[in-house]
């Protein structure tokens, strides 16, 4: 589908997004009748074990190789919530309503994220430095966010995650370098 192309379902709208910076061929679909945005993964990773006791969802960015762009993720974040949702579905993972928080929250650590890209991508072991310094940045996230995990559980459900952003992350940081 092309940018702002709709596609009628069953008496629905949905209009296509073209919602790069995770990934450029990445799109977010907006269902009209149900002011709602199917996401993907634009808008983060949200699980629930993160969530806490009053039960606001935890998020943070997916810069998943090869082809994260900070510039590119925050427009996209600011053009979904420009369309005023009551509702975005993550692909990664469900429903959730807080989108003004949650897109504040992407912004500062997109940002942050690509501060640590930065910062380590010349050294020797960048990805592992990468790596280490997302997830001391996140895990500290999870535990101010006051969410209810012991600290096992968090390094696990963490773990994946870190690894292919500090890939990501160093991956867009070797695109710059060549140019």
């Amino acid at each position: 589908m092309r940018d702002e192309e709709v596609l009628l379902l069953g008496g629905s709208r949905f209009r296509f997004l073209h919602t790069p910076g995770h990934a450029l061929h990445h799109v977010a679909i907006h269902d009209e009748d149900a002011e709602s945005v199917f996401t993907g993964d634009i808008f983060g990773i949200s699980y629930r074990v993160f969530d806490n006791p009053a039960g606001e969802a935890f998020v943070f960015p997916t810069t998943t190789p090869t082809q994260f762009d900070p510039d590119q993720m925050h427009a996209s974040i600011d053009r979904i919530v420009g369309y005023r949702p009551e509702a975005v579905f993550m692909t990664h993972y469900s429903r959730s309503t807080e989108i003004e928080r949650m897109a504040a929250d992407l912004h500062r650590d997109v940002d942050r994220f690509a501060e640590i890209g930065r910062e380590w991508s010349g050294e020797p072991d960048a990805e592992e430095h990468i790596r280490h310094a997302l997830h001391d940045y996140v895990a500290g996230r999870v535990v101010a966010h006051g969410a209810n995990v012991d600290p096992q559980t968090r390094e696990t459900w963490l773990a994946m995650d870190m690894n292919l952003n500090a890939a990501g992350l160093l991956a867009w940081q070797r695109r710059l370098a060549k140019r």
